[in-house]
Parts: structure tokens; C-alpha cells; sequence
């Protein structure tokens, strides 16, 4: 005779299966889009779709609901931290002596001024929580400093997996619209592989780093140079560039918690603008 499930095991089964479902948001445009431009690039190899179908469904129902059971942040902070590591480094009423001058949170001229210079409808306060958390700002007493150009998204896993579907779309987009042939689709798609022992790979992977970041750099000082003001949104174009690094180790098992790096990782940064 099967053993009586007491109600409070079968309240505390609903719930986790609840706290489950309430974690998973619908899909938006740029999940749709994701999910379009990957579907068409399997295509082109002309793969089977039925067994793609197949494996897709096999995936979802392996994927634990661990995956994505944290609940986001209701701020909607987009791109606007990085946007304001970018203005603290350029704008010259937020430099001294070429270098960012530390602000207080608030005040005529503070890190909430500096939001305002980006979207007067941002939450300063989540904003700078942002940057505070991703470690790309400290605090000295009432006084906050940019560490850096690099937001280090790695220590915010909320907007660092908005930052990873936002890569991948823009590398589907190039690819797929170098795929249709058309001129003005073009885009620039360089790739250069090849192989190097094991116990050299840090050293070249922390010297093309060093390359990789100072480009992005240049880039995000001439974005913010040619940013258009005052112009019609159907005038405007949001352009990307990234460099992202690759090999060919499996990946390991999935982990509810994976082990903190004993090395610093760059594979997780945005350069100025959250690049």
C-alpha cells in the first residue's frame, strides 16, 4: 500500500514547481529573433528540421529549471551602465587631469547627473547599485570612482545573461545577413584559428586580451563621439563590435553553483558601454 503524501510535502512539491513557473518570462522579440536566426542557420547546413525538432524538445526537457529559476531585477537598466562608464571617462565635466573625478551619489554634480545625461527616467540609485555590485565602481567614504572602462557583468549573473543573449544575437545577425548576399548587409566576419600547447594558451589568451580591450575602447570613444543628437530614431542605427575568444575544450557538467575562478576571466566584460 502506497505511503499517504501529507499535505504539507504536497504544498511544498506545488511550490517549488510555482516558484518554477513564475521564474519564466514569455518570450519577447529579441528571444523570438534568437530563436528564428538559429533555426535558419542550422537550415542553411541543411540539417534535418525534424530532427532538430527533436533534439530542441529533448534539450528543454533536460535543461533543469535551476537554469533560470532567479528572479530578475525589475530595474530595466539596458545599457545604461556602461553607457555612464563611458560619459565618466570622456565628458569633460566628469574628467580632472584625464582622469574620471570621483562623484557622490548625488548632487549638481554627482553619478545621478551623470544618469540624467543618458536617460532622465533612470533610477540613479540602480544604476550606481549596478555598477557598485559588478565592481566597476568603488566606494572611497561619500566618493565613487570608476575602476575602470570594464563592467565586469561576471559579478552580476541577473545582467550578465541579458549581455550573453545580446551577443549571440548580434553574431546571428551578421552571419545571417552575410548568408543572404547582399551588399548592403555586408558586415565584417574575420576568424583566425589555430593551435597552441596547453601551457601557452593563458599567456597569448591574457596578451590578445590586452589587444582586444584597448580596440574596444577606441570603438566606444568613437561611438560616443558620432552619437547622434537630436536626431529622428528612424535616422539612427545602433551599431555593435565584439571580440570574443574560443577553443576547443568540452565543457563541463552543469553545476546549481559553479566554483569561483581562481583567475580573473575577461570572457565576461564590457568594454565602455557595456560592450
Amino acid at each position: 500500500m502506497a505511503k499517504a503524501k501529507s499535505p504539507s510535502d504536497a504544498g511544498k512539491r506545488r511550490s517549488a514547481r510555482g516558484l518554477s513557473r513564475q521564474a519564466e518570462i514569455p518570450l519577447d522579440d529579441i528571444a523570438r529573433e534568437v530563436l528564428e536566426l538559429t533555426i535558419l542557420l542550422l537550415a542553411r547546413r541543411n540539417y534535418s528540421r525534424a530532427a532538430m525538432r527533436d533534439e530542441f524538445e529533448r534539450y528543454l526537457r533536460s535543461t533543469p529549471h535551476w537554469v533560470g529559476a532567479e528572479f530578475p531585477s525589475k530595474e530595466r537598466l539596458q545599457d545604461i551602465p556602461g553607457e555612464v562608464l563611458t560619459r565618466w571617462h570622456l565628458l569633460p565635466r566628469y574628467v580632472a587631469g584625464g582622469n574620471p573625478r570621483p562623484l557622490p551619489a548625488k548632487g549638481r554634480l554627482s553619478v545621478a547627473s551623470l544618469v540624467r545625461t543618458i536617460d532622465r527616467r533612470a533610477d540613479p540609485d540602480a544604476i550606481l547599485r549596478s555598477l557598485t555590485e559588478t565592481a566597476a565602481v568603488i566606494q572611497d567614504k561619500h566618493l565613487y570612482l570608476p575602476r575602470g572602462r570594464l563592467n565586469q557583468l561576471r559579478h552580476n549573473s541577473h545582467l550578465q545573461r541579458i549581455h550573453h543573449v545580446g551577443v549571440v544575437l548580434s553574431l546571428l545577425r551578421t552571419v545571417e545577413g552575410n548568408a543572404r548576399q547582399l551588399e548592403e548587409f555586408r558586415q565584417f566576419q574575420f576568424v583566425s584559428d589555430g593551435v597552441v600547447r596547453s601551457d601557452q594558451y593563458q599567456v597569448l589568451a591574457d596578451e590578445f586580451a590586452a589587444s582586444a580591450e584597448q580596440l574596444l575602447k577606441t570603438v566606444d570613444a568613437a561611438l560616443f563621439r558620432q552619437a547622434p543628437a537630436d536626431v529622428p530614431a528612424e535616422e539612427r542605427r545602433r551599431m555593435s563590435v565584439s571580440v570574443h575568444f574560443s577553443d576547443d575544450r568540452p565543457l563541463p557538467a552543469l553545476l546549481k553553483v559553479p566554483p569561483r575562478a581562481g583567475r580573473r576571466s575577461r570572457s565576461n566584460s564590457r568594454a565602455g558601454r557595456n560592450r
